[in-house]
């Protein structure tokens, strides 16, 4: 070839491809953090919302997620993150996603008082904060 590549002729000593305990340490945080990412149940709305990454601007970012949980008859825990905003239909929604025969009727409950689909304001964030 008519020029060499610097990457191509440069010499390497043999510690610079050895990788010491911190960096170890540090990937395997790192993976283990995307692992626990990655096996969360959340909604859409939470996703795009942390999809963007370090927009310390966005009001949405900064603020925690409500974790839902969801007892169905049959001893199945689902558990979901909503930001706080979100109404009780995107609840409504995920636990219907999640049910075998998703044209059964249900209803949700916090404290024994049904979660109005009125509640646009945050209701099942808000049920939740309570708790």
């Amino acid at each position: 070839p008519a020029a060499m590549c610097a990457a191509a002729v440069a010499d390497f000593a043999d510690d610079y491809f050895q990788r010491d305990a911190a960096d170890i340490q540090a990937d395997f945080k790192r993976k283990q953090a995307k692992r626990e990412n990655e096996g969360q149940l959340t909604t859409r709305a939470w996703k795009e919302s942390h999809r963007g990454g370090e927009d310390a601007d966005d009001v949405s970012v900064k603020l925690k997620p409500a974790v839902i949980r969801v007892r169905l008859p049959d001893g199945v825990l689902l558990q979901g993150e909503f930001m706080r905003r979100e109404p009780v239909g995107a609840v409504r929604e995920f636990v219907a996603a999640a049910l075998r025969e998703p044209f059964r009727q249900f209803s949700l409950s916090f404290l024994n008082q049904p979660l109005a689909e009125e509640d646009g304001g945050g209701g099942a964030a808000a049920a939740a904060a309570a708790a």
